[in-house]
């Protein structure tokens, strides 16, 4: 399985590519007032607007700071949707083995957004449930 690692805080996190259309760098982000506190704004991405989603606001509760290494990755959520997330700093992607994923624990903490833990390096990394995420923010 391919995922995309990346640290929040200091905790290592990873989405795995299965609905990821594309990764894009910062783009202009239309600011919308009153919104989700998790919607950083909108962004025009192939001329659909879509929400941009601070998964770092979600998971720590704390804004995304922008770097050079920023990036926006575009997730399908079905045929004719789609979000973005913005992820602080993001460089690489990783192959993992299916059986490196330990679902079972995911599901003993019970949290919203994990779908499963990834044993790597001495490492623990949680993958996690864009599908949950987004019915966190959008169906709450």
């Amino acid at each position: 399985m391919l995922i995309i690692p990346f640290n929040i805080e200091n905790d290592m996190f990873a989405l795995g590519i299965g609905n990821i259309t594309e990764i894009i760098p910062v783009v202009n982000i239309i600011t919308i007032p009153d919104s989700n506190k998790f919607i950083i704004g909108m962004i025009n991405y192939r001329g659909n607007i879509i929400p941009l989603i601070d998964l770092k606001k979600i998971i720590s509760g704390t804004d995304t700071n922008f770097f050079l290494s920023s990036r926006i990755i575009i997730i399908k959520e079905n045929d004719t949707n789609a979000n973005a997330v913005l992820i602080e700093k993001l460089t690489d992607t990783m192959e993992i083995e299916e059986k490196n994923i330990d679902y079972d624990s995911a599901e003993l903490v019970r949290s919203a957004y994990l779908k499963g833990l990834i044993k790597y390096n001495n490492q623990i990394i949680k993958l996690l449930n864009t599908d949950s995420i987004f019915d966190l923010i959008f169906k709450a």
